[in-house]
């Protein structure tokens, strides 16, 4: 007799770790919000997902709210797109902390066999655009069409990059932790409040329209950081990212980027500018400007 309830006591407790065990495969299974995204096995934490996003702009994070699948989708690119950036760099990825410049970096390396951009081209790209140029002449805005085009080409190869590493990366996304996010409060567009707030300020303004992914955007905003601190208390920049900030950017008919605007100390626009401009050239704006416009 006592043999059998030593038996059946085995079998209970068998049968409740068996039992534990499966519960605990359920709930990471169908439960488990730890984690956003899969590639090949890695997990991706919510919680580091959720601190990009704390990062973004408010246009970038609607988007996510309103199509969370398509933006998770975007996110896992830029994900596969730096893993091949960082095996390509090697052991010199652990020294670039900013992920944009060392993904720009592969991508730039890798299509450096792209021909150039021929001056039928640019020229065909002139004739088709002429009134969308504020006026410039043609020896004015080759350069900048000859630069865009080629960022154009450029993206659609790097389209057809990431359609193939999509492809061939075996990646799971976990639905209910998306849902979860998606539904966290939505954040304030904060461009025009901005530029809006510098216009009232009864100081001259200089505001950028430009994007974190464009490479004389990048080259401009270390100098326009430069002006803006030499400049502090006489003049107030602005820097507005177009990517997320579409609405004010309508606004003010952006049609190329970069593009500086000027204006006077009653918010009028005095001067507009495409296209990458020197520190000396933008300084040189600036104190005309500061002389035209004493109080």
């Amino acid at each position: 007799m006592e043999r059998k309830k030593k038996i059946w006591l085995v079998v209970i407790i068998c049968a409740f770790v068996i039992l534990s065990g499966v519960g605990v495969w359920l709930y990471l299974q169908f439960y488990d919000d730890s984690w956003i995204v899969k590639i090949d096995g890695e997990k991706v934490s919510t919680a580091s997902f959720r601190e990009r996003l704390s990062r973004m702009d408010p246009e970038a994070y609607d988007f996510m709210k309103a199509q969370p699948r398509i933006f998770v989708e975007g996110f896992i690119a830029h994900l596969l797109l730096l893993r091949e950036a960082k095996k390509a760099a090697g052991k010199e990825a652990k020294s670039v902390s900013d992920e944009g410049a060392l993904i720009n970096n592969y991508l730039t390396k890798k299509y450096a066999h792209l021909p150039p951009i021929t001056e039928q081209e640019a020229e065909e790209f002139y004739r088709a655009y002429k009134d969308h140029f504020a006026g410039k002449n043609k020896a004015e805005v080759m350069p900048y069409i000859k630069m865009m085009l080629e960022q154009r080409r450029l993206y659609g190869h790097v389209e057809n990059l990431m359609q193939e590493l999509r492809n061939t990366a075996k990646v799971e996304i976990n639905d209910r932790a998306l849902e979860k996010i998606a539904k966290l409060p939505v954040k304030e567009s904060q461009g025009d409040k901005d530029l809006q707030a510098a216009l009232k300020k009864g100081r001259p303004v200089l505001v950028e329209f430009g994007a974190d992914n464009c490479a004389p955007c990048k080259e401009l905003r270390p100098i326009l950081q430069k002006i803006k601190s030499e400049y502090a208390g006489k003049m107030e920049v602005v820097l507005i990212d177009v990517r997320y900030e579409k609405e004010v950017a309508d606004k003010y008919k952006i049609m190329v980027i970069p593009t500086l605007i000027f204006f006077d100390r009653a918010g009028k626009e005095v001067g507009r500018f495409h296209g990458f401009l020197s520190e000396d050239k933008i300084k040189e704006r600036i104190s005309q400007l500061l002389t035209e416009s004493k109080p």
